[in-house]
C-alpha cells in the first residue's frame, strides 16, 4: 500500500504503529474469550481466571506448568491488552508531540514499536506456561529480544550524524 500510494516506507511503519498495538490488544480478547491456551501460571489473586473448557483443559488438574482447568490463573490477555493500548498511547504522543512537529520520523515511531512490544511480550512471557526453548526463553521471548535489538540498533542509527556527500 505504501508502494502504491508513494508513501516512503519508514514514515508508513510510523503511521501503523499506533494502529497495529490496538489491533493487537483486540486479538487479546479473542484469546481470552477463546480459552486459546495462552494462560498464565497458577495464582491467588483476585483477578486470577479459570478455563475449565480451554483448550489446554484436558486433566482437570491445576498444575503450575501443566493444564489450567479448575484454578485461577493470569490473565495474560488482559495484561497485554492493557499493555498494548497503553503503548499505543505512547507512541501516538510520541508522533504528535511537539518534538516531531513539522519533521519526519525517519521510522523512529516504528522504532520504538519494536522496542516497547519487545520488552512488553517478554515480560508477560515471564509468567506464561508456554515450553521454554532458547537459554530458557519461550520462542515468544527469543522472538522480543530480537525486535528489542533490531529497534535500539535502527533508533541509535538515526541519532548518528550522515556526512555530506
Amino acid at each position: 500500500m505504501a508502494r502504491h500510494e508513494k508513501i516512503p516506507m519508514l514514515e508508513f511503519l510510523d503511521a501503523c504503529a499506533p494502529a497495529a498495538c490496538v489491533g493487537y490488544a483486540i486479538g487479546r480478547i479473542g484469546c481470552l474469550l477463546s480459552g486459546d491456551g495462552d494462560y498464565g501460571r497458577a495464582t491467588s489473586l483476585p483477578w486470577g481466571m479459570s478455563f475449565p473448557n480451554g483448550v489446554e483443559s484436558t486433566t482437570g488438574k491445576c498444575l503450575e506448568w501443566g493444564l489450567p482447568a479448575d484454578c485461577k490463573v493470569h490473565p495474560t490477555p488482559i495484561y497485554e491488552f492493557l499493555i498494548w493500548l497503553v503503548i499505543a498511547l505512547i507512541l501516538w504522543k510520541l508522533a504528535s508531540g511537539p518534538i516531531q512537529k513539522g519533521e519526519k520520523t525517519n521510522g523512529r515511531i516504528f522504532f520504538y514499536y519494536l522496542i516497547l512490544t519487545g520488552v512488553a511480550r517478554f515480560l508477560v512471557e515471564l509468567i506464561r506456561i508456554n515450553p521454554r526453548s532458547f537459554f530458557g526463553m519461550s520462542n515468544a521471548q527469543t522472538a522480543s529480544v530480537a525486535s528489542v535489538i533490531v529497534g535500539l540498533a535502527f533508533l541509535v542509527s538515526l541519532r548518528k550524524p550522515r556526512l555530506p556527500r
